[in-house]
């Protein structure tokens, strides 16, 4: 447990959040593929946060990333799967806000 008035343990929590890899649980919405409704599903990812960098005149903006840490189907093909060629990604800019789950259906 931190606590958010240390200005000493709160840079040390971030520092140790933004250099390690996490593995979570990705829930993932219903999608529709081929006019098929695909349900939605759980995946184990591997996660990490990718630092943010000022150029001269380019900013890179810090990004939460992930890929999946196993895909069975892709195991005797020797081959990566997409995820690892290109991870996801969300800009951590561009969070505006964060709701509890049971929260995120009841917005309008």
């Amino acid at each position: 447990q931190c606590d958010v008035n240390d200005d000493y343990l709160v840079s040390q929590s971030v520092q140790e959040t933004i250099l390690r890899t996490m593995t979570v649980t990705w829930h993932t919405t219903s999608s529709k593929s081929d006019n098929k409704t695909c349900p939605p599903r759980s995946i184990c990812v591997h996660a990490w946060i990718e630092q943010g960098s000022r150029l001269t005149n380019h900013v890179i903006e810090p990004k939460f990333m992930w890929r999946e840490a196993y895909q069975p189907e892709l195991q005797h093909k020797r081959q990566l799967n997409t995820s690892s060629k290109q991870p996801y990604q969300m800009r951590l800019m561009g969070i505006c806000r964060i709701l509890a789950a049971g929260d995120a259906y009841s917005i309008n």
